[in-house]
């Protein structure tokens, strides 16, 4: 049994991530029938979204519909601003309590956060001001995972920099999360990324496709130009056995921002998603014992 989920962005046809029009714009109700008649099970929420869906539901009204479809929450997204003190913290603590306050109803995991052109704070303040976030969130229960991003989008952009915030802060519901564009535009090395990692390090890793070349325009590629999981050329496969060979079976985040998808309709976007991820995990075969493999074993 694969233990993925597709993030906001994936299943939100409409939504332009990164301007005033990353909410989806189709009901909730009809986001939740068309992600269970597509086989989903869980899902991943946007904080700015549950805000613009909480002006029509109550948490409980939502709460009610994902118990209708059988649609678990599994992630909260996306945390920045965090690291800073002062008054450049104050939307992320809103956004925090937001999360926090729907997540005692909802459930949920994890909630991912990165530190988006961040240009400023250092590596010690990071894993100060994320160990203060990661004892902030315990008590709810959820863990916090800190996304690594490129140069240019982030002060500490590799996985030997993302571990060494997290593991600085040394808080029992901190780890990271790896997304597979992000792995490929930082050329990170299988071999590294194997060298780097421990167990328990990773709480989520992200699936999406593209092409290998670099591109012109990173920032339009990354918010437009995803493909689908197996519809392009980066090396999935690997970064998923690396990432099995450390203990790691899911969840696996399937986050497709992409420009195309967001002119289908929920029902094909969701059906594309799921049938490309499952037959993109049909290839790993489960051996006698459960070492390297990247599935839950029911």
């Amino acid at each position: 049994m694969v233990n993925f989920y597709p993030t906001h962005f994936t299943l939100a046809s409409g939504a332009v991530p990164g301007t005033d029009h990353d909410c989806c714009p189709f009901d909730f109700r009809d986001r939740m029938q068309a992600a269970a008649g597509a086989g989903v099970t869980t899902i991943g929420l946007y904080y700015p979204d549950i805000a613009n869906v909480l002006r029509t539901y109550s948490l409980h009204d939502m709460r009610r519909i994902l118990d209708d479809t059988g649609i678990t929450v599994v992630e909260y997204e996306w945390l920045n601003d965090w690291c800073y003190d002062g008054e450049r913290r104050l939307p992320a603590d809103a956004a925090l309590e937001l999360i926090l306050r729907t997540a005692d109803v909802l459930g949920g995991q994890h909630i991912k956060a990165s530190d988006f052109m961040n240009t400023t704070v250092r590596l010690e303040q990071a894993s100060e001001r994320f160990s203060h976030l990661c004892r902030k969130v315990r008590p709810s229960g959820l863990n916090v995972m800190f996304e690594m991003l490129p140069s240019g989008f982030s002060n500490f952009p590799s996985v030997e920099l993302s571990l060494a915030l997290v593991r600085g802060a040394g808080e029992v519901n901190g780890g990271i999360l790896l997304d597979s564009w992000h792995l490929t535009r930082t050329h990170t090395a299988l071999a590294d990324l194997a060298a780097a990692l421990r167990p328990g390090d990773l709480i989520a890793a992200e699936l999406n496709d593209g092409l290998l070349a670099d591109p012109e325009d990173p920032d339009d590629a990354v918010r437009n130009h995803r493909l689908l999981v197996g519809e392009g050329e980066f090396d999935l496969a690997g970064i998923v056995s690396v990432l099995a060979r450390h203990g790691f079976c899911g969840p696996w985040g399937i986050e497709i921002l992409s420009e195309q998808l967001r002119r289908c309709s929920l029902d094909d976007v969701a059906c594309r998603t799921v049938a490309t991820t499952r037959a993109f995990f049909s290839q790993f075969e489960p051996p006698a014992d459960a070492a390297g493999y990247p599935m839950e074993i029911a």
